[in-house]
């Protein structure tokens, strides 16, 4: 296994293919057919995964590519192996300039996102206030609804417009110092704690990091976005399973009124938040609502989301198993007393003694190490031997 700037340029274009694909199927498909969103995460994640593993097996099969992937790959990786720096002791590539370039913008990036997480969470220890004794028994209402009650702390604060949670192993819910009617915190408290359970702040801490690491590529801020969309609808989903019409409309309101606060609220939203709403809303709020109004408690269909894992995972394995190699064919030798040989007219022979010998009727035959006999065949030379003759 090695990684080399082919398998890298691979890399990119595979996985972010695979997350343009899972993009384009949520949006046009997964939400009419009740796709299972848990599904579609764990597909944008195996995208992840080839992002981050860019390595070049040696058991890939190269595919040789005369016209697109040559014309493409060509320029390009003359221009990554430019010199930047050259002396007699160092020599700096463009290649090596981007990389180490992408090694200090994603650990600033890092380091930034850390901060801010810690400051965050400096800020809630600091200004954050216990509830209500109605908030608390209305929590205690909603923990009764799961079948294993989790461990979640319950504050209040001043300085937050909008309900949130937080925390990865310590969890928490905030809601702001406002009058909420007892349905209301009920569904607020559901829809956190329902987040809370499908781990969904975990998932935005490690979707937050990818996008730290590959902050080059533009794909990943799409599909960042993307990621948080499908969690507050798979949130949203759970949460109404076994709501009748009357309660999904009650539901729906509280996140309309909540929504008219993020639209006036000027304070950002806590690092690693999962919030019931957001302030950029729009075409997502109604996806939402489309998608709370046609749940049920019915079984999702298997069998699409099983073929479209099966696809990716098969897309997956063959980005690594397939690797485009670009190719050229040699120009004809000028040079006088030289001799082209290709496959049509040279042949790779294997004596009983285990050597190899190049063979040509326009030139004495020459004796070829086994590794270089290899390199032939693999590129379409015949290796014969004497059973063949």
């Amino acid at each position: 296994m090695k990684i080399t700037d082919l398998s890298f340029l691979a890399s990119v274009f595979w996985s972010s293919l695979l997350m343009l694909s899972m993009y384009a199927l949520r949006k046009f498909y997964c939400i009419k057919s009740r796709f299972n969103l848990w599904v579609m995460l764990g597909l944008y994640f195996l995208c992840m995964l080839r992002a981050f593993f860019p390595a070049e097996l040696k058991q890939a099969v190269e595919i040789n590519d005369y016209y697109l992937y040559a014309w493409i790959y060509r320029p390009l990786r003359s221009f990554l192996r430019f010199p930047l720096i050259q002396t007699t002791r160092f020599q700096l590539s463009v290649w090596q300039g981007l990389l180490l370039l992408w090694g200090a913008v994603s650990c600033i990036l890092l380091v930034r996102h850390f901060w801010h997480c810690h400051r965050s969470y400096a800020q809630i220890r600091k200004y954050a206030a216990p509830c209500s004794a109605q908030a608390d028994r209305v929590l205690e209402v909603v923990q009764s609804k799961f079948a294993k009650p989790q461990k979640i702390s319950l504050y209040t604060m001043p300085e937050i417009d909008i309900p949130f949670c937080v925390g990865i192993f310590r969890k928490a819910i905030l809601i702001p110092q406002k009058d909420y009617t007892t349905d209301e915190l009920y569904y607020i408290l559901l829809h956190e704690s329902t987040h809370l359970r499908n781990r969904d702040t975990a998932i935005q801490f490690i979707v937050s990091i990818f996008c730290c690491i590959f902050w080059w590529n533009p794909v990943v801020y799409l599909i960042k976005a993307d990621v948080e969309q499908t969690l507050e609808i798979r949130c949203d989903t759970t949460a109404v399973r076994e709501m009748q019409k009357t309660e999904k409309a009650a539901y729906l309101r509280t996140i309309v009124n909540t929504m008219r606060d993020a639209a006036t609220s000027s304070k950002p939203l806590y690092y690693t938040a999962t919030a019931l709403v957001h302030s950029e809303q729009g075409k997502q709020i109604k996806e939402r609502f489309g998608a709370v109004l046609s749940s049920s408690s019915k079984p999702v269909r298997k069998l699409p989301q099983l073929l479209v894992t099966l696809s990716c995972v098969v897309m997956l394995g063959l980005s690594y198993i397939l690797l485009p190699q670009p190719a050229y064919e040699a120009p004809p030798s000028t040079e006088p007393n030289t001799v082209d040989f290709d496959p049509s007219n040279t042949c790779v022979q294997r004596k009983e003694d285990g050597t190899y010998w190049l063979c040509n009727e326009l030139f004495q035959s020459e004796q070829i190490a086994e590794d270089e006999a290899l390199f032939y065949q693999k590129i379409g030379f015949t290796i014969k031997s004497k059973e063949d003759e």
